[in-house]
């Protein structure tokens, strides 16, 4: 590789911990804006809203640099077209790019009997079992109030809210799922499927399917500080 592509090799590789930089101090302030709200610290909350949404532009921008830089750096060189193709691919599926797509589209919410008698509906619990339906029927993308969900989602319930990538939620959910419609429409709505359970559970459901669906990739940080590649594993030989 000559001088002038080490160069600008440089400058992708220093554009990307750029970005993720960015998507840090994102981070960041998302988990600050996720405290309980007090009116003390409204004006605080105001202005971390518009510091999140400057880190959000500055890290658009960034992004499309990257880009340009990337397809200056690739040009006519087949094999870092195939390259990029296989990161593309692997981004993908780790639920890092924006997708769109046939597929289902859910809103769930407690009915008014349930809210008037104020119970305690645990959210998680039927939202981990509608996300596991759905993966089980084949779903590409799925996203809850615009959270993709990724391996490292948790979701979990924090008092009467509903913990999704780090954020808070509440009631009312809409679910998004990329997939064939009417496989992922059989799955959860079988007798005694997962829909029943959540109508069992006081939620009132409404299901569409759509042919445009639109589901923006995960935007958050993630870091792997314990797990290692393996490598040159002899699995005959740990076999006994």
């Amino acid at each position: 590789m000559n001088k002038g592509k080490w160069s600008i090799t440089l400058v992708c590789i220093i554009f990307g911990i750029m970005i993720a930089l960015q998507v840090k101090a994102i981070d960041n302030v998302n988990n600050r804006l996720t405290v309980e709200q007090d009116p003390d610290v409204l004006e605080q909350m105001v202005v971390l809203e518009e510091e999140n949404e400057k880190l959000r532009e500055e890290n658009s921008a960034l992004q499309e640099q990257y880009e340009k830089i990337e397809q200056a750096v690739i040009g006519d060189n087949a094999y870092l077209k195939e390259i990029k193709q296989m990161i593309d691919k692997e981004r993908t599926i780790a639920g890092m790019t924006d997708l769109e797509g046939r597929g289902l589209v859910i809103n769930m919410n407690p009915s008014e009997m349930a809210l008037n008698e104020r119970s305690q509906i645990q959210s998680a619990v039927l939202l981990l079992t509608l996300n596991n339906e759905l993966n089980a029927a084949g779903a590409e993308a799925i996203s809850i109030n615009g959270e993709r969900i990724i391996n490292r989602t948790e979701i979990r319930q924090v008092g009467s809210y509903v913990q999704i990538n780090g954020k808070k939620y509440n009631y009312p959910f809409e679910i998004r799922v990329i997939g064939d419609p009417d496989t992922l429409y059989n799955a959860i709505t079988m007798p005694s499927g997962v829909v029943d359970l959540l109508k069992v559970n006081t939620f009132k459901v409404r299901i569409e399917k759509k042919d445009d669906i639109k589901i923006e990739g995960y935007k958050g940080n993630v870091e792997v500080q314990y797990a290692m590649p393996v490598e040159n594993i002899d699995y005959e030989e740990e076999a006994y």
